[in-house]
């Protein structure tokens, strides 16, 4: 599994530069738009760590309830997380890119944010991938992973030169889709016993409130002589309205968070 989960993430680079007639030059994109993903990616594996040991405790005791409800409200404040760590990228992509790279790089802002938004769909799993990484129950994911890595492989090698670096986030892209059409469709239900509909409304809801609030963030352009001021204010403006939204839809436990905060203010 490891095997093929490496091979569909870091042959991008080299699919690109044997099929693309680019050259160096689009090595250099693909280098340019990396940065951000892997920082978000790395985040992500460190949620893996602090949860296996809470999740290998579940499954080793048979605990369903606990598993259930790391499944469920795992995945929904794992969307929340992982939502306010992409949303601000991707509506700052062209910026960021000018500050990082120069105005010549603008043009890959629609790839990054692509790229970005797929962590979403790629991270709100941990969870439930931590649970069944905890039951040792992986033949399916073997295979999965084998599937997923050969179709990425040929779409980003067939479209590189429609697309360019494009074609390396569209073969990233199905390649988390189909990993999570084994988890929907067979790995939750099957072994996990969990509510793949269940499931998939704790990441839907969450990140749905999340792109309501970009869309009209996105058309406004904020200090545009000063991009780090607009940068700062975009995310602020997103982040404070997302909040906000989730306790309006009482997405989050109030009470709990309140109780929280009076207990750290307490102290």
């Amino acid at each position: 599994m490891g095997i093929f989960q490496f091979t569909a993430t870091q042959s991008r680079p080299l699919i690109l530069s044997i099929f693309s007639n680019e050259g160096a030059g689009i090595l250099a994109d693909y280098r340019v738009i990396e940065v951000f993903p892997i920082f978000i990616i790395s985040l992500g594996g460190m949620l893996i760590s602090i949860l296996l040991p809470k999740t290998s405790q579940a499954v080793q005791q048979n605990d369903q309830i606990t598993i259930e409800r790391i499944a469920y409200q795992g995945t929904k404040y794992t969307s929340i997380l992982v939502s306010s760590l992409c949303f601000p990228i991707i509506l700052n992509a062209a910026d960021l890119l000018t500050l990082y790279v120069g105005e010549s790089y603008k043009h890959l802002a629609i790839w990054l944010g692509l790229w970005v938004f797929t962590l979403t769909l790629f991270l709100h799993n941990t969870p439930v991938a931590s649970l069944i990484l905890a039951t040792g129950k992986t033949k399916m994911l073997v295979y999965s992973s084998a599937i997923a890595c050969i179709v990425s492989v040929l779409i980003n090698a067939i479209l590189c030169n429609n697309f360019g670096v494009g074609s390396a986030v569209i073969g990233y892209l199905v390649y988390i889709i189909i990993q999570l059409l084994f988890y929907y469709l067979y790995i939750n239900n099957k072994i996990l016993n969990l509510n793949s509909f269940k499931i998939f409304k704790n990441f839907i809801f969450p990140t749905f409130l999340g792109i309501i609030i970009a869309i009209p963030i996105h058309f406004i352009t904020f200090c545009k002589e000063y991009s780090v001021i607009g940068i700062i204010i975009k995310t602020i403006i997103w982040l404070f309205s997302y909040y906000m939204l989730l306790f309006f839809t009482n997405t989050v436990d109030k009470k709990k968070i309140t109780s929280i905060i009076k207990k750290k203010l307490s102290k």
